[in-house]
């Protein structure tokens, strides 16, 4: 079963291979992200759900700054940029991989682009 398990976990890109470890910028002491605390989930959503809500605030009210919503949704994701690389930092901060860090945050951004932009469209159709 234990075979199995690694194949899995390889295979969903949790493991690293050793022979890699190197050249992947993975420093020695790094935690894995399955090692991650209740505590540390927590505070993750907390602070995507601060970064969601600065792009929502941002993005309705510049509603009127721009017929198109396009513009009006990159400008509120540069506008909470900081917050989002804040995220990123708490994440390297507490040992675990630049990859992970890097990939939830691309993650959180894309994912608040495809929220705002229905929201903007219904705004401004309305």
């Amino acid at each position: 079963m234990r075979p199995l398990v690694a194949f899995v976990m390889l295979s969903l890109g949790l493991l690293s291979v050793p022979s890699f470890a190197d050249s992947s910028g993975e420093a020695p002491g790094e935690r894995s992200p399955g090692d991650m605390t209740v505590e540390e989930r927590a505070q993750m959503m907390q602070t995507t759900g601060e970064y969601n809500n600065c792009v929502y605030k941002q993005a309705t009210d510049k509603i009127d700054s721009d017929p198109d919503i396009r513009r009006i949704a990159d400008n509120a994701l540069g506008a909470c940029q900081p917050q989002l690389e804040a995220l990123q930092n708490q994440i390297k901060s507490w040992k675990f991989p630049e990859y992970f860090a890097s990939g939830f945050a691309r993650t959180v951004r894309d994912r608040a682009a495809r929220n705002i932009l229905p929201e903007l469209a219904t705004r401004k159709g309305g």
